[in-house]
Parts: structure tokens; sequence; C-alpha cells
């Protein structure tokens, strides 16, 4: 019995034309924002900042550094910053403080010209 298996489960579907739902969703959002403040702002200003937000935007829904989409990068980075660090250094800083033990000597067990003793 012979079943069929979808080749390509880890492409998300494409929603229009080549954009997918959340690339979809961020260049709405982008639109969104840039009529609001179009509309709220000076020119000048609304020029001023609307070319870094859609840099941002933009990125946001195309770019993704190390196969991972550039929002949830930047998720995990908050997390990783913004988390509790354990770090466990008291009983280093202990070893650390004391001074270094002397090595005891071995006996020398080889002659001079660097033949072993025969006892």
């Amino acid at each position: 019995m012979l079943i069929n298996v979808p080749q390509y489960i880890d492409v998300e579907d494409k929603i229009a034309g080549p954009l997918t739902a959340k690339q979809l969703g961020w260049i709405v959002g982008l639109g969104i924002i840039l009529l609001v403040l179009w509309n709220m702002l000076p020119k000048p200003v609304f020029f001023i900042l609307g070319l870094p937000l859609s840099v941002l935007f933009v990125a946001l829904a195309f770019y993704k550094p190390y196969g991972q989409p550039l929002g949830s990068f930047v998720i995990f980075g908050i997390m990783y910053f913004s988390a509790r660090k354990c770090i466990s250094g008291k009983g280093l800083r202990k070893e650390m403080s004391k001074p270094p033990r002397k090595s005891k000597r071995r006996k020398n067990i080889y002659r001079k010209n660097g033949s072993p003793r025969s006892h």
C-alpha cells in the first residue's frame, strides 16, 4: 500500500502571490501605520520617520538570519537578555585566592648520562 507524503512541509503557504500570511501581515501593518502617520504628521517629519519604519517592517517581513524570521530572532534576543543568569563561581574564587601548592620533587632515577640506574 503506497501513501503519498507531502515533500515540502517546512514551506509556508503562499496567500497573495509570492507572499506568505506573515509577510502580508507585516506589509499591511506597515501600510496602516504609514497611513496614520501621513494624516497626523507634517510631511517632512513623516518622511523622516517613514523611511526607517519602512525598512524595519520590510526586514521583519523578508529577512531571515540563520533561517529564522527576524521577528522571532528579535524576540529570542530580548528573552535572552532579560532572563536571569545563574553565575556560580564562589568555589572558583576560593581556589584562586589560595597560593599555589609547591610540587614535590621526584627523585632522579636517571644517571647524568641519561641511562636508568640499576637497583
